[in-house]
């Protein structure tokens, strides 16, 4: 184990999440989306991930975001998602 730590795969979506629809910084919106697409993409190969994910978001409040990012990267970007994401939080 190194000197650097990363946030896990659930807190990077909800990082970028929380930057996009709560902070309302669009000026590079496409990236953020193209950036949140891999994130998930990547993620969404831990079995517990969609789980753990949704479950951060209630416990810090940031299950808007979170609903809004992910809808609009499965919109936009054809990111899979599976039935338990909310449509609306």
């Amino acid at each position: 184990q190194g000197p650097f730590r990363v946030l896990s795969a659930s807190d990077r979506v909800l990082h970028s999440a929380a930057h996009l629809f709560r902070n309302g910084t669009w000026t590079h919106a496409l990236r953020d989306l193209v950036d949140l697409d891999a994130l998930v993409r990547d993620g969404a190969a831990a079995p517990d991930f969609w789980d753990v994910l949704l479950t951060r978001a209630r416990r810090l409040d940031l299950l808007f975001p979170c609903a809004a990012a992910l809808r609009a990267v499965a919109l936009h970007l054809d990111t899979p998602l599976p039935d338990a994401v909310p449509a609306t939080p």
